[in-house]
């Protein structure tokens, strides 16, 4: 790796490891926020929360298309002080329609930040130091939001706004210095101007041709259709129902549950460069089914620790290892899954492979809330883990069958390519 793509994922990392210790300041107690602090009823809170995704879905394409235009460094800075702007705003949010606008404001912002650093950090490395660098973002993105979390814990008390007020502000000052660390560091003037994640133009070709070309490219929709799978059936579930399915039928105290997502981190940071070596190994079909057999394996052991035979102390050592667990399939699908939609784009197209990939994602985080809930109230553990068992092995499934789909330059891995 040359010195110059050395020092710009320095760059990115420090810029990454920025916006995470905000974003664990301020995002795990955005609906308390609203609701306790705020007095907006619950439902109405949920509502303006998802209009964070709602707002990513429906700004994908403009932002695909802005980043083949300005490159992954500009857009990013957009996608930066676009957040900085959202979460300031709901720092001073008091009724539904204000903090529903700074939610959908935070949204586009993330069209914009996600898919850009994943172009950023591909056009930063070779082919063979891909999955590490995808990895090490990934262990710098946890420890942030971990130490942010840690940071806000201390700050917030529950029923004073004005202690949100400043895990907020200091997120969105957090944001915006990321933005100047990248402005600083990256040279996103010279950057934006020779950039090699920038489009350039072949000919007179209209949006709607290249959106098309999108579209057609099936290995690269198929991989959004899984995408959008492991998305649900994984973060999506570990963000929305997973904590209110173990401590309703799990019995599980708040406490515990905040030592289980503390054991998650932990398992990323101490695994990933070792799940790293395994991942170069595996053709990349593999490696996203054996993702998926991690997850499965998460709600299995989830499953077993709502059983009435537990004891108190076994209940626990499950529920932390269920979590750990599903480290594991993290460490091996961050890294794989955003190299392979990079590897599967077109140079000129980069910017709207990702936005779609990264859409898709969303949509996910959408539509699994109220499906999760709705399978928990049903009154059985069975209710949610069983869908949940069988999404994941039926995705992990499809992963293998991807094999026959993929290019061989997508499929092959890393370690094989190098040694060619």
């Amino acid at each position: 790796m040359r010195l110059g793509k050395l020092s710009t994922l320095r760059v990115l990392a420090a810029v990454t490891l920025l916006s995470s210790i905000g974003n664990g300041l301020s995002l795990e107690f955005l609906m308390v926020y609203l609701h306790d602090g705020r007095g907006i009823p619950l439902t109405a809170a949920g509502v303006a929360l998802a209009a964070n995704g709602l707002a990513n879905l429906a700004s994908a394409g403009i932002a695909g298309t802005l980043l083949d235009r300005l490159g992954a460094p500009r857009s990013l800075a957009i996608g930066l002080l676009l957040g900085s702007v959202a979460i300031a705003a709901l720092a001073w949010a008091r009724d539904f329609s204000t903090a529903a606008a700074a939610m959908a404001l935070l949204g586009v912002s993330n069209g914009f930040r996600r898919p850009a650093r994943q172009m950023a950090v591909y056009a930063a490395t070779e082919s063979e130091g891909r999955t590490r660098a995808f990895g090490s973002m990934f262990v710098v993105m946890n420890l942030g939001f971990g130490l942010g979390s840690l940071a806000a814990g201390a700050v917030v008390s529950l029923h004073d706004p004005h202690s949100y007020q400043v895990v907020f502000l200091a997120d969105a000052a957090l944001t915006a210095l990321a933005a100047l660390v990248l402005e600083v560091g990256y040279g996103l003037r010279r950057a934006g101007a020779r950039s090699t994640t920038a489009a350039k133009p072949r000919g007179k070709v209209s949006e709607v041709a290249t959106w098309s070309q999108v579209r057609r490219d099936r290995p690269f929709m198929v991989t959004v259709a899984l995408s959008f799978g492991f998305s649900f059936f994984g973060y999506a579930q570990l963000d929305s129902a997973w904590a209110a399915y173990v401590t309703q039928y799990a019995h599980a105290s708040a406490g515990l549950v905040g030592y289980a997502f503390a054991a998650n981190t932990a398992a990323i940071v101490v695994s990933q460069m070792a799940m790293n070596r395994l991942s170069d190994r595996l053709p990349r079909s593999r490696a996203l089914a054996l993702s998926g057999a991690w997850y499965c394996a998460t709600w299995l052991i989830t499953l077993l620790a709502t059983a009435t035979a537990v004891s108190a102390g076994w209940r626990a050592v499950l529920l932390v290892g269920a979590l750990v667990v599903f480290g594991l399939g993290e460490t091996v699908y961050s890294p794989v899954a955003p190299t392979l939609v990079n590897d599967l784009a077109p140079e000129q197209l980069r910017g709207r492979y990702n936005a779609t990939a990264s859409a898709a994602a969303s949509g996910a985080g959408v539509v699994a809330p109220p499906i999760s809930g709705t399978l928990i109230a049903t009154g059985t553990p069975l209710g949610w883990s069983i869908p949940m068992l069988a999404i994941s092995a039926a995705v992990s499934l499809a992963a293998l069958g991807m094999r026959s789909v993929l290019p061989k330059h997508a499929e092959r891995p890393p370690a094989e390519r190098t040694r060619t």
